[in-house]
């Protein structure tokens, strides 16, 4: 996970010199750092929704609970006429 906001570079100069002696493809690199990147990023967000649907859940049990239990509490009792009554 990148930390305190230190990117990583996507074409990182050992990486490439050390595969370019190999004869390698040096974009598989900056491939799989990107691929790497965005992972994190999803990662993070997926983890921030997460949090943000409990917090949601969290009021909207809140505002139910006081509109369903809590409202009877405060409202004004109905007044009936008996019919026995004069």
């Amino acid at each position: 996970m990148i930390k305190s906001g230190v990117r990583i570079p996507l074409r990182p100069l050992g990486r490439v010199l050390a595969a370019r002696e190999r004869g390698e493809n040096t974009d598989a690199i900056e491939q799989e750092n990107t691929r790497h990147r965005n992972q994190e990023i999803s990662n993070r967000e997926y983890i921030k929704a997460k949090g943000r649907l409990v917090v949601l859940a969290t009021v909207f049990s809140v505002y139910m609970e006081f509109w369903s239990f809590g409202w009877g509490i405060w409202r004004p009792p109905i007044r009936t006429r008996c019919r026995f009554s004069h």
